[in-house]
């Protein structure tokens, strides 16, 4: 299990997905997250030593990317990005949102 900092936040980026709010908060939840510190990246402020989870290609997303904020600063947005830079992440894990058909049914 991934050792998880029950008082830090988890901020989440997920770029006009709001309709995979509750898979990603349950996904969250079994990886050890607290409910309440479950909150949106775009109504709060990035803070060194807490979480972003990420949907990885955000156009049709399937897996969640967890980070823990090493150094919070905004950085201009690049091209072909949708959010402003976060500084400096180290990747946690990398959840699958939906689990993969079995490929004997």
């Amino acid at each position: 299990m991934i050792d998880i900092d029950r008082t830090k936040f988890v901020y989440l980026a997920l770029y006009g997905h709001e309709e995979l709010l509750d898979v990603i908060q349950s996904k969250l939840l079994l990886l050890g997250f607290d409910k309440k510190q479950i909150v949106n990246r775009t109504t709060s402020k990035l803070v060194e030593g807490d979480y972003i989870a990420q949907l990885r290609t955000p156009a049709k997303p399937t897996q969640l990317y967890v980070n823990k904020i090493i150094k919070a600063e905004t950085l201009p947005p690049q091209k072909g990005m949708h959010v402003s830079g976060l500084g400096s992440l180290e990747s946690i894990c990398i959840i699958e949102l939906f689990d993969k058909p079995n490929p004997e049914s």
